[in-house]
Protein backbone atom coordinates (compact mmCIF):
# COMPACT_ATOMS: atom_id res chain seq x y z
CA UNK A 1 0.00 0.00 0.00
CA UNK A 2 1.37 3.49 -1.02
CA UNK A 3 0.53 6.96 0.71
CA UNK A 4 -1.87 7.78 -1.76
CA UNK A 5 -4.02 4.64 -1.45
CA UNK A 6 -6.70 5.75 0.38
CA UNK A 7 -8.88 2.46 0.60
CA UNK A 8 -10.44 2.12 4.62
CA UNK A 9 -8.96 -1.11 5.92
CA UNK A 10 -11.93 -3.75 6.00
CA UNK A 11 -9.14 -5.45 8.80
CA UNK A 12 -10.35 -4.84 12.75
CA UNK A 13 -7.63 -4.49 14.84
CA UNK A 14 -7.93 -5.27 18.87
CA UNK A 15 -5.29 -5.44 21.75
CA UNK A 16 -5.78 -7.24 24.75
CA UNK A 17 -4.22 -6.79 28.03
CA UNK A 18 -4.62 -7.27 31.30
CA UNK A 19 -3.37 -4.51 33.64
CA UNK A 20 -4.04 -5.69 37.15
CA UNK A 21 -6.12 -3.16 38.23
CA UNK A 22 -2.69 -0.47 37.94
CA UNK A 23 -3.84 2.47 36.82
CA UNK A 24 -0.18 3.82 35.70
CA UNK A 25 -0.19 0.80 33.46
CA UNK A 26 -3.38 2.17 32.21
CA UNK A 27 -2.32 5.59 31.44
CA UNK A 28 0.84 4.01 29.75
CA UNK A 29 -1.09 1.98 27.13
CA UNK A 30 -3.56 5.24 26.34
CA UNK A 31 -0.73 7.95 26.32
CA UNK A 32 2.05 5.45 24.26
CA UNK A 33 1.99 5.42 20.09
CA UNK A 34 0.72 2.27 20.06
CA UNK A 35 -3.18 2.82 21.30
CA UNK A 36 -3.46 4.93 17.95
CA UNK A 37 -2.79 1.83 16.04
CA UNK A 38 -5.45 -0.06 17.38
CA UNK A 39 -9.40 -0.11 16.84
CA UNK A 40 -10.58 -1.36 20.02
CA UNK A 41 -8.45 -1.95 23.19
CA UNK A 42 -10.04 -5.11 25.14
CA UNK A 43 -8.71 -4.24 28.75
CA UNK A 44 -8.69 -7.12 31.63
CA UNK A 45 -8.83 -6.00 35.50
CA UNK A 46 -9.15 -2.08 33.99
CA UNK A 47 -8.27 0.42 36.59
CA UNK A 48 -11.45 1.32 38.05
CA UNK A 49 -11.70 5.00 40.23
CA UNK A 50 -13.89 5.27 43.04
CA UNK A 51 -16.17 7.18 41.33
CA UNK A 52 -17.14 4.22 38.73
CA UNK A 53 -15.78 5.46 35.80
CA UNK A 54 -11.87 4.55 34.55
CA UNK A 55 -8.87 6.60 32.83
CA UNK A 56 -9.27 6.74 29.20
CA UNK A 57 -8.22 9.07 26.21
CA UNK A 58 -10.63 11.89 23.68
CA UNK A 59 -9.73 9.17 21.10
CA UNK A 60 -11.46 6.26 22.44
CA UNK A 61 -15.66 6.08 23.71
CA UNK A 62 -15.48 3.80 26.93
CA UNK A 63 -17.43 0.99 26.94
CA UNK A 64 -18.29 -1.35 30.43
CA UNK A 65 -20.55 -4.26 30.96
CA UNK A 66 -24.45 -3.61 30.94
CA UNK A 67 -23.96 -4.78 35.14
CA UNK A 68 -20.97 -2.25 35.89
CA UNK A 69 -23.13 0.30 37.54
CA UNK A 70 -25.69 -1.99 39.30
CA UNK A 71 -24.10 -2.04 42.32
CA UNK A 72 -22.88 0.79 44.92
CA UNK A 73 -19.18 -0.10 44.05
CA UNK A 74 -18.99 -0.32 40.32
CA UNK A 75 -16.49 -3.31 39.33
CA UNK A 76 -15.79 -4.42 36.05
CA UNK A 77 -13.18 -7.54 35.29
CA UNK A 78 -13.31 -6.33 31.87
CA UNK A 79 -13.81 -3.28 29.79
CA UNK A 80 -14.04 -1.86 25.95
CA UNK A 81 -12.40 1.11 24.73
CA UNK A 82 -13.31 1.79 21.12
CA UNK A 83 -11.70 4.36 18.70
CA UNK A 84 -13.96 7.24 18.23
CA UNK A 85 -12.14 6.31 14.47
CA UNK A 86 -15.16 4.01 14.30
CA UNK A 87 -18.81 5.08 12.75
CA UNK A 88 -20.28 4.19 16.48
CA UNK A 89 -23.85 4.08 13.94
CA UNK A 90 -22.58 0.94 12.51
CA UNK A 91 -22.15 -1.02 15.70
CA UNK A 92 -24.24 -4.19 16.53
Amino acid sequence: MNEHDHTPSTRLCIWQQNLNKSQVTQLSLLNSPIANNWDILAIQEPHIMTNGNTDSSSSFSVLFPTTHYDTPTPISHSILLISKSLNSNLWQ
